[in-house]
């Protein structure tokens, strides 16, 4: 689809996302300022550009942080790199935090996932044990009589 020369999009009209952006871009800075490793040692953004280059094969320089973070540019990170960038940036969840928000989706990471399922598993059991016992209950009042 083609637009006219004159003829301008809804989502051309500033104000629209801006705010969202902005908090995405100051996430991303939050993010890249506190980076860490795997034992919870502050990395450089460099360090964060190398690993996102190991994990994607295509090469990250640090360099490429400045343009979607910096606030009056019109660049944002592709959105194919924001999960590669999360892990390399030691997990932090502030930019995940922001983007959970703004979208309405809940974001955990992968051992807090498990946990929860086995907590709701746990439920799960206790409740069929409860309605177990109850049964076996009625069971039992039936047989007496």
């Amino acid at each position: 689809m083609t637009k006219r020369k004159n003829q301008s999009s809804r989502y051309d009209q500033p104000g629209l996302f801006d705010f969202v952006i902005a908090q995405i871009k100051a996430a991303i800075s939050e993010n890249i300022r506190h980076a860490v490793d795997d034992h919870g040692k502050e990395i450089s953004r460099a360090i964060v550009a190398a690993k996102m280059t190991d994990l994607i094969g295509k090469e990250i320089t640090d360099m490429m942080f400045d343009n979607p973070t910096a606030t009056g540019r019109s660049r944002e990170m592709p959105t194919l790199f924001l999960t590669v960038f999360l892990k390399s940036a030691g997990g932090r969840r502030r930019t995940a935090g922001v983007i959970s928000r703004h979208s309405g989706l809940f974001l955990m990471p992968g051992p807090e996932v498990l946990r929860v399922e086995i907590q709701r598993y746990a439920e799960t059991v206790k409740d069929a044990m409860r309605e177990k016992r109850r049964r076996l209950f009625y069971l039992r009042e039936q047989e007496e009589k």
